[in-house]
């Protein structure tokens, strides 16, 4: 495994397969509009410098936000900065940190695989990931972690680095914007529907994209 840093277009344009290639070949992920809100609210989390609050624009991206988008995303970091286990696991992590690793294994199927880690505790070995949400309980959003497949995407980051750990940061949309953290262990249940979710789609895309 080696560490880059590439920055949002190298990273994109680089060849190796990530979580996204797995998810496109899943229809139900074919959210723009989720991702053009994901990116903001990750944006102004982690990477405040990078947005342009005058513009309503991020460096590196197409996107124009509303000044209605740009209070809801401010909201919610204030509501991140104020929860102690968040706050404490940003001063301990790097953010955004690129990773690429030849010969990932899913199962049988070996695939070579880039990840960029929201979270990364270089200390620890593991990381984790934010994920803005509609979800107004620590139950409703457990249900979208399945739904809309975290565990695996988690699984999958976790394969290159060889973490046996992850957590899952859900920040609802809604006030008074709850935080509802998911943390997963090799082993436990979550751990385990993700792994079965990212073989099969892995297999899947092997099939599709052969090595020869």
């Amino acid at each position: 495994m080696s560490y880059e840093q590439l920055g949002n277009a190298g990273y994109f344009a680089h060849p190796y397969v990530s979580n996204s290639a797995l998810s496109k070949l899943n229809s139900k992920w074919l959210n723009l509009a989720a991702f053009r809100t994901g990116t903001l609210i990750h944006s102004v989390i982690l990477e405040s410098k990078s947005v342009d609050y005058i513009q309503r624009i991020i460096n590196g991206y197409d996107y124009v936000y509303t000044p209605e988008e740009i209070k809801l995303a401010q909201d919610m970091r204030r509501s991140f900065l104020s929860d102690p286990f968040c706050a404490s696991l940003l001063k301990a992590c790097s953010v955004e940190v690129e990773m690429y690793d030849e010969n990932t294994w899913f199962d049988d199927i070996a695939l070579n695989t880039k990840r960029k880690y929201d979270l990364w505790n270089y200390s620890t070995g593991w990381g984790g990931d934010l994920k803005s949400t509609t979800a107004k309980t620590y139950a409703e959003f457990l249900h979208h972690v399945d739904q809309f497949d975290y565990d695996r995407a988690r699984v999958f980051y976790a394969k290159g680095p060889g973490a046996k750990q992850d957590v899952i940061i859900g920040i609802s949309k809604y006030p008074p914007h709850p935080i509802f953290p998911v943390i997963m262990k090799e082993g436990d249940p979550l751990w385990t529907r993700g792994t079965l979710k990212v073989n099969h789609l892995a297999k899947m895309y092997h099939e599709l994209n052969p090595p020869f």
